[in-house]
C-alpha cells in the first residue's frame, strides 16, 4: 500500500510539471519559426532559380561546386545530339547493314527517319535547355565530300554538314563565355588519316583557344568550371582515333566510358544501369567521364511490328519519363557514381532540369543542418528549459512504468511455474499409474485409479513447497527458487538425455553406413583383381602360343631368319602400299593380329624408314610416297604461311591415292629391326 502511494504521488507531480511545460510551449512566440521558414523558403527560391532557365546553369553555379571537377558533376546530355534533320533525299547512310543499302527506296528511307532520329531540338535549343555533352558520330559522303571537306552527320540517313552545327555551337559560346560543352566524337565512317588530319586542323582553326588542353598537360582534378572559366576554355573534345594523340587539344578515349546496355527491354535496362554505375572505378582506374545512356535500342521485329510508328511512340518517351523519376528516386544512392546522363528527346519531363538540380542536393542537406543550429541557439531561454525539463520527467515516468511492469511480470511468472510443476508431477503420477497392472473386476481398477488420482493430487501439493511451519515472504521465494532450480535441471537432464539417445542412434546408422560402402569397395577391389588376373592369363596364354612359331638360339643375339618370315613382313608392307588406304581393323583381319598390335608394328615401321605415310584420327593408315611427302614439304616452304584448307586441296591434288606398284625398298638383312617387328607377334 506505502509502495502503490509513492508512485501514485510521482505521477500526480510528473502530470503537473509536464502540463505547465506544455502550456510554454504551446504559447510560445512562433515569429522566430515564421522567420525562419520564410528564410528557407527564400533559399530554395534562390538555388532552384537557376533551372528555370538552364542556358546559363554553369554560370550560376555556387563556388563550391565551380571547384569541383567535372568528372563530379552531373550533366545532362543528348544521345545521337544532331540527328534532328535527316535528309530523306541522300542516299541510306554507311552506318546501316549492307543488306539495306542494297533495297535503297523512299519508303526505305522514311522509315529509318522515323526510326534513327533521336533528338527534335536544335543544337542552339538543346543548348538553351541546359545539355552539355553532345554525341557526335560523322562520316564523308563517298563521291562528293573529298574536294570540299564537307563532313555529314549520320543516323540511319545523312544529316547537315557539320560545318552548320559547329558554326550554331560557336556562336552559343561566343554569347555564353562561362559555359563549358563537352563534344564526344565516337564514329568515323570513310575517314582515312589524311582526313581525319584535315578535319582535327579545321575545328582548331574554328575554336581557336577555347578547347581544354588534354593530359598530361592537366589532370583531372584540375579540369574545373572554375578553372575552365578563368583561362577562357569552353570546349573539351574527345577524338576516338589514335590519329587524335598527335593534338594537345583532343582528350583520349580512355578518359570516358560510356556502356550500352543494347536491350529493347526496360527492366533489363536498370539492372544494366544500376550493375555498371557501381562498377564504373574499375572500368576507369585512372578515373575520368562516365555516360549512363538511358537509352533503348530497337530491334528489327520492333521496327517491323510498329512498322509505320517511329522510335519516340514506341520506346523513347516511355524511357525518359522513367528515367527522370529513377534519377528522382535514387538521387542520393547514385551521387557517388552518375556523371554524364543521356537521353532520347531532351525536352521531355524537365530531364535537363532533373538532372541539373542533382547537384544541389548536398547543399540543401548543410543549409538544412546549419538551419537547425541557427534556431537552437536563437530560441529563448525559457522555452528551452521547460522542453527539456518535460523531456526530463517524461523519461523518469517510462523507468517507472517500465520498472512496475517488470516486477508484475516477474511475479506471474513465479505463480506459472509452479503451476507447471504441479501439473508435471500430476503426469508423472498417471503415467506410472497406467503402466502398473491392474487385476480384477471394472470395480476394483475404477477405485485404484480414483485412489492414485486423489493421491497425485495431494502429492503434487506437497511436492510444490514443503513448509516447516510459519515462514517468512523472504524464505518462501527463497524455497520456490530452490524448487525452480530443481525443476529446471531435471528437465534439463531428461533433454540432454534424449539429444544423447538421438546421437547414439545417429551415429549406429552412419557406422551402418560406412561398413557397407566399406563392403561395396572392398567387392570392387575384389572383382577388379580377378579382371586383371584373367586379362594376364590370357596375354600369356597368347604369347606362349605365338612363341612357339619362333624359334631363337641360347646366346639370343645371333637370329637366323628363314625365308618365310621375311616374306611375311614384305607381304604386311606390300599390302599396305597397294591398298594406299588401310584400316587398322583389316590389317588385323588380314594379318590375324590385334589392332593394338597393327598400330604399334606400323609405328616401328614409320621409324625403321621402312613405310612412309600418317595414321589418321579414323583409325586408317594412309601411305604417302617419299616424293609425295618431299613435294609437300616443298609446297608449305614456298608459300610461307598455308592455311589449312589450301593445304589439304594441294594434298588431295599432289597425292595419287590409287593403289600401284610400289616396289619395296626396305633392307631385310636389318636382323635388329625385324626382331622388333616379331615381336610384336
Amino acid at each position: 500500500m506505502q509502495t502503490n502511494t509513492k508512485i501514485l504521488l510521482s505521477y500526480t507531480v510528473i502530470m503537473i510539471i509536464g502540463s505547465y511545460s506544455f502550456y510554454v510551449v504551446r504559447n510560445y512566440n512562433f515569429e522566430n519559426r515564421k522567420y525562419y521558414m520564410k528564410k528557407r523558403q527564400e533559399e530554395k527560391k534562390r538555388l532552384y532559380k537557376m533551372t528555370q532557365h538552364n542556358e546559363n546553369w554553369m554560370r550560376d553555379l555556387p563556388l563550391f561546386l565551380k571547384l569541383k571537377p567535372l568528372t563530379h558533376l552531373f550533366i545532362p546530355g543528348s544521345h545521337q545530339s544532331f540527328s534532328d534533320l535527316l535528309n530523306k533525299k541522300l542516299p541510306i547512310a554507311t552506318d546501316v547493314p549492307k543488306f539495306l543499302r542494297f533495297v535503297d527506296s523512299p519508303w526505305a528511307r522514311k522509315t529509318i527517319e522515323r526510326w534513327g532520329r533521336c533528338q527534335e531540338l536544335h543544337v542552339t535549343d538543346q543548348l538553351r535547355f541546359g545539355i552539355r555533352y553532345f554525341d557526335v558520330r560523322v562520316a564523308f559522303l563517298p563521291g562528293e565530300c573529298e574536294q570540299s571537306l564537307d563532313i555529314f552527320l549520320l543516323h540511319g540517313l545523312y544529316g547537315r554538314p557539320i560545318k552548320e552545327v559547329l558554326d550554331e555551337i560557336y556562336t552559343f559560346i561566343s554569347d555564353h563565355p562561362e559555359e563549358i560543352l563537352i563534344l564526344d566524337i565516337n564514329h568515323f565512317y570513310n575517314f582515312n588519316d589524311e582526313l581525319h588530319r584535315k578535319f582535327l586542323v579545321q575545328l582548331e582553326h574554328l575554336f581557336n583557344g577555347k578547347f581544354i588542353p588534354a593530359p598530361p598537360s592537366l589532370s583531372l582534378n584540375q579540369v574545373t568550371v572554375d578553372f575552365a572559366q578563368q583561362h577562357g576554355f569552353q570546349l573539351l573534345l574527345f577524338y576516338q582515333q589514335k590519329l587524335a594523340e598527335q593534338f594537345s587539344f583532343t582528350w583520349p578515349s580512355s578518359y570516358i566510358a560510356s556502356p550500352w546496355a543494347n536491350t529493347n527491354n526496360i527492366q533489363h535496362l536498370w539492372q544494366y544501369t544500376e550493375n555498371i554505375l557501381t562498377c564504373r572505378d574499375q572500368i576507369l582506374p585512372k578515373g575520368g567521364f562516365f555516360v549512363t545512356q538511358c537509352i533503348l535500342t530497337p530491334t528489327w521485329w520492333n521496327i517491323v511490328r510498329h512498322f509505320k510508328k517511329s522510335l519516340r511512340t514506341v520506346m523513347a518517351t516511355k524511357t525518359t519519363e522513367q528515367a527522370v523519376s529513377w534519377l528522382k528516386k535514387n538521387s542520393i544512392l547514385l551521387m557517388p557514381f552518375l556523371n554524364i546522363v543521356i537521353v532520347d528527346f531532351v525536352e521531355l519531363f524537365d530531364f535537363c532540369t532533373t538532372v541539373i538540380q542533382l547537384n544541389f542536393h548536398f547543399e540543401f542537406l548543410i543549409y538544412n543542418v546549419t538551419l537547425l543550429f541557427n534556431k537552437l541557439f536563437t530560441m529563448d531561454p525559457m522555452f528551452i528549459c521547460s522542453v527539456l525539463i518535460l523531456l526530463v520527467f517524461m523519461v523518469i515516468g517510462c523507468i517507472q512504468i517500465y520498472k512496475l511492469f517488470l516486477k508484475e511480470n516477474r511475479h506471474i511468472r513465479r505463480v506459472n511455474l509452479n503451476e507447471l510443476a504441479a501439473q508435471r508431477n500430476n503426469n508423472q503420477q498417471q503415467q506410472r499409474q497406467a503402466a502398473r497392472p491392474l487385476i480384477g473386476g471394472v470395480r476394483r481398477r475404477n477405485v485404484a485409479m480414483e485412489g492414485d488420482a486423489s493421491g497425485s493430487d495431494s502429492g503434487g501439493e506437497e511436492s510444490e513447497i514443503k513448509l516447516p511451519g510459519k515462514v517468512g515472504k523472504k524464505r518462501l521465494a527463497k524455497l520456490r527458487a530452490k524448487e525452480e532450480r530443481k525443476q529446471a535441471r531435471e528437465a534439463e537432464e531428461e533433454e540432454r538425455a534424449l539429444k544423447r539417445q538421438i546421437e547414439e542412434e545417429r551415429a549406429e546408422k552412419r557406422r551402418k553406413r560406412e561398413e557397407e560402402e566399406e563392403e561395396k569397395e572392398r567387392q570392387k577391389e575384389l572383382e577388379e583383381k580377378r579382371r586383371l588376373e584373367e586379362e594376364k592369363r590370357k596375354e600369356q596364354e597368347e604369347y606362349e602360343k605365338l612363341k612357339q612359331g619362333f624359334t631363337v638360339e641360347e646366346q639370343g643375339c645371333d637370329v637366323d631368319i628363314n625365308e618365310d618370315t621375311a616374306n611375311l613382313l614384305k607381304e604386311f608392307v606390300e599390302y599396305i602400299q597397294k591398298a594406299k588406304v588401310v584400316s587398322m581393323e583389316e590389317l588385323a583381319g588380314q594379318f590375324q593380329m590385334r589392332s593394338i598390335d597393327v598400330i604399334d608394328r606400323l609405328k616401328s615401321l614409320l621409324a625403321d624408314g621402312m613405310l612412309t605415310g600418317v595414321i589418321d584420327d579414323r583409325g586408317k593408315f594412309i601411305f604417302v610416297t617419299e616424293d609425295e611427302m618431299k613435294a609437300i614439304v616443298t609446297f608449305v616452304k614456298q608459300r610461307g604461311r598455308v592455311s589449312v584448307d589450301d593445304l589439304v586441296d594441294y594434298s588431295n591434288k599432289l597425292i595419287n591415292m590409287d593403289p600401284q606398284d610400289v616396289t619395296l625398298q626396305c633392307n631385310f638383312s636389318d636382323v635388329q629391326a625385324l626382331n622388333r617387328f616379331y615381336g610384336y607377334l
